[in-house]
């Protein structure tokens, strides 16, 4: 039997365990931290239950998929809720899950702009239709299109968030509203893939989603089967080494001193990072091209306990986007999904550009989050609030062994095009790769994903 250790207990790393104990695989998991899931997870802090990460949304089908290739049923597993009100921007532009009333006030607001996006959300419905299947591929390219006859998707996919927007004739403050998920990673409209314009269209089609018992629910469905199945997880310990014959992998190290032999290497720690104890393998060409790509910092973030207002419903998300050097902050507010009785969690998450936050100190940083603390435009639906700790990327990255404090690469339009980090290594027989670097997306659903299509091609190249 094959023996594979999987580095990263995040969603990917959990999906691909379970997938491949049910193909018959020896499956260790190596988990730097003392807890499972990564950002996905749930975080307890002071006795508060929090989502600890950055992911704020759900795509349901693109997850259902993930859990039934798993035998996992998602609802059974992680009910979900689906949002109504789903986010508003500068409290004035708010999509909810019902296209004609976000229309009908947008075009309120622009004449003809409603009409207009009526018809951008039809057209780009249409194009997540024939996009989707795509997803579910390791390496989707040009040929799988043209296979399908989907040709109106090449040059889709050549386009940018802003071209896409500017086709259908969509003005700067709503495409600014629009765009707003690309804001959130820290990156331009005019650098960010096409497929963010899709957005829209997954909001009034198939639903945005939030967990019942919140995000963690994820990723705790996932660790509990792992649990059940009795994969062994060696909890805080972190790959020092990586042990190779030619271009095979044959066992890590760790930072326990310990020296694990292995058939199969699947990271869902940083492709970077994992490059990196390795550098003699790669070329110096990929080194280079590595080196360049931009990262993404979780940025800043604090956890609060509020006690909303009972009053008509409010968006589950606030954006502000008038912040003089940040380019936009969130208030998630799962209290606003349902009703929530006394205090609950909730959120202030802001991006910060990966260069700008690696120039701020810590206390550069808290001043930045004290500041929108005190700040009244989230406070509109907020009867009290209490801080329970605040989050600089210093701290992200010491609690979630983040590779130089950052996330991923971030998924600009180019590293779409030429295929992200992809699954399987070119440069290493045995050497596979999952997480949301490796898919055209970072919500969770699409980690879960690249966990179940990498551990497949494994099965593929080594069963």
């Amino acid at each position: 039997m094959k023996h594979i250790i999987i580095a990263g207990a995040g969603m990917g790393g959990l999906a691909a365990a379970i997938n491949l104990k049910q193909k018959g695989y020896d499956v260790t998991i190596i988990e730097a931290s003392s807890k499972l899931g990564g950002l996905a997870r749930t975080e307890v802090i002071n006795g508060h239950h929090f989502d600890a990460g950055p992911y704020i949304l759900l795509d349901q089908p693109g997850l259902a998929w993930a859990f039934e290739k798993l035998n996992l049923p998602l609802q059974e597993n992680v009910p979900l809720l689906k949002l109504q009100n789903v986010y508003t921007v500068d409290d004035k532009i708010n999509f909810s899950h019902d296209l004609k009333t976000t229309a009908a006030q947008f075009e309120n607001q622009w004449t003809g702009q409603g009409k207009k996006y009526i018809n951008f959300v039809k057209a780009t419905t249409n194009t997540h239709q024939k996009l989707t299947p795509h997803t579910y591929k390791s390496k989707p390219g040009p040929l799988d299109i043209i296979k399908k006859g989907n040709f109106s998707l090449i040059p889709f996919m050549l386009n940018n968030l802003a071209g896409v927007l500017k086709k259908y004739d969509i003005n700067t403050e709503l495409g600014k509203a629009i765009g707003i998920w690309t804001q959130v990673a820290a990156q331009t409209m005019k650098k960010a893939p096409a497929p963010m314009s899709l957005v829209p269209s997954l909001i009034h089609g198939q639903g945005a989603y939030y967990p019942k018992e919140g995000m963690g629910a994820v990723p705790k469905a996932l660790a509990d089967k792992v649990s059940a199945m009795d994969i062994p997880i060696l909890y805080n310990t972190r790959l020092t080494g990586i042990k190779k014959t030619n271009k095979k992998i044959v066992g890590v190290s760790t930072d326990k001193k310990e020296n694990i032999s292995c058939d199969i290497l699947l990271c869902n720690m940083s492709a970077i990072a994992a490059y990196q104890l390795m550098e003699d393998t790669i070329p110096a060409s990929y080194k280079r091209y590595i080196k360049k790509l931009p990262l993404q910092s979780p940025g800043i973030a604090a956890y609060l306990q509020v006690k909303s207002k009972k009053k008509a419903p409010a968006p589950y998300l606030k954006f502000c986007t008038t912040h003089k050097s940040l380019s936009t902050i969130a208030f998630a507010n799962p209290g606003n999904i349902e009703t929530i009785n006394g205090f609950h969690q909730a959120r202030l998450v802001a991006p910060l550009d990966y260069e700008q936050a690696k120039k701020m100190s810590e206390s550069e940083q808290l001043a930045l989050i004290n500041e929108q603390i005190d700040s009244p435009w989230w406070q509109e639906n907020i009867d009290d609030f209490k801080i329970i700790h605040k989050r600089t990327t210093y701290d992200w990255g010491s609690k979630f062994h983040l590779h130089n404090n950052s996330m991923n690469p971030v998924m600009t339009a180019e590293f779409m095009r030429k295929g992200r980090m992809p699954h399987k290594s070119k440069y290493m027989d045995n050497l596979y790769f999952c997480g949301s670097s490796t898919h055209p997306g970072q919500w969770v659903s699409f980690a879960a994903i690249s966990g179940v299509l990498s551990s497949n091609l494994i099965d593929k190249y080594h069963g």
